[in-house]
């Protein structure tokens, strides 16, 4: 995600079930933050933000994250994440919408919530330009009352969304195209991703490989250990044939 530059990662139960200590490690070894804008936390971490707020192309584009209110309930309180609260979405956001339409020209909100839930949350906030959306197996496509580009995300990573953005005469932001882009064959390979890729899955198959040599290794010093003197020295008889 870092060498695709990515601005920001929208947190849920399954980051969170790593543990607040763990996101810590794995921020330093990351160029973007971990987003909540309705996680709070008694104490201070530098690398959860609440909001992201972006220079791109001359426009100054606010980013929001949503995490179902009930995200932590799975975790049976683990230790490290006993400072943490999930505030209900609606009231989170909220309170954060009346500055940033003042200071930025475009915001985007990044979902976690079941469809329902983040219907109810664009009916009852306004100001959000665009909602990118994760896919719950078995929800309808999303609908509101108000006019508010959205992209749901399919799980496997198969395609993307594209969106272009202009200021009209009286310097509003409006959307003049937005599309999805299938990543099939269609699309050129990036040889730079593909290295990365081939690299990590070389590497990931010779530890496969270690681990199992080492679990041969030991089994085999198990049998060994279980026999008696006489049986080891037929053994070492027959290896030496």
């Amino acid at each position: 995600m870092s060498f695709m530059k990515y601005d920001g990662m929208n947190l849920g139960a399954t980051e969170l079930a790593l543990g607040i200590n763990y996101l810590q490690e794995e921020a330093s070894n990351i160029t973007f933050p971990f987003l909540s804008t309705n996680l709070t936390s008694e104490k201070e971490h530098p690398f959860l933000k609440q909001v992201v707020i972006k220079d791109v192309g001359g426009f100054r584009v606010a980013i929001l994250g949503a995490m179902p209110e009930n995200a932590l309930k799975p975790l049976n309180d683990i230790e490290n994440n006993i400072n943490l609260k999930v505030l209900p979405p609606i009231q989170a956001i909220k309170e954060r919408m009346s500055e940033l339409k003042k200071t930025s020209d475009f915001i985007v909100l990044l979902s976690q919530l079941p469809q329902d839930q983040l219907k109810g949350l664009l009916n009852n906030v306004d100001g959000i330009d665009l909602v990118i959306s994760c896919h719950h197996p078995g929800e309808a496509a999303l609908t509101t009352s108000k006019k508010i580009s959205s992209v749901t995300i399919e799980p496997g990573g198969l395609e993307i969304g594209y969106l272009k953005i202009e200021k009209d005469d009286q310097g509003l932001t409006k959307i003049i195209e937005e599309k999805k882009i299938i990543l099939d064959k269609s699309v050129p390979r990036d040889e730079k991703v593909r290295e990365r890729i081939e690299k990590n899955y070389v590497l990931k198959i010779r530890e496969e490989k270690d681990l199992e040599r080492r679990k041969q290794i030991d089994k085999e010093a198990r049998q060994l250990w279980e026999l008696t003197p006489d049986e080891y020295l037929n053994r070492m008889h027959e290896k030496g044939k």
